[in-house]
């Protein structure tokens, strides 16, 4: 099933509400888990990336989500 208009309201306003808070925080009553499965190497590497910065590789994922969906909304 694709996105409808009102599905896609609902991320963008959602996406807003992220972007204007200046953190990634969700409330836990409005957490989901998504599970992505990746090679070993890649999650070394990604593991390895966080940790040099000293961000957690869930917000880092969460901020790599929404700028694509920025550079996709705003080439």
């Amino acid at each position: 099933k694709g996105l409808d208009e009102s599905d896609s309201t609902q991320i963008e306003q959602r996406i807003r509400e992220l972007r204007e808070s200046k953190s990634l925080h969700v409330p836990q009553q409005y957490q989901k888990v998504v599970t992505v499965r990746v090679p070993d190497w890649l999650h070394t590497a990604l593991s390895d990336h966080c940790d040099k910065r000293n961000v957690s590789m869930n917000t880092f994922c969460m901020k790599a989500i929404l700028d694509a969906i920025d550079a996709k909304e705003n080439p």
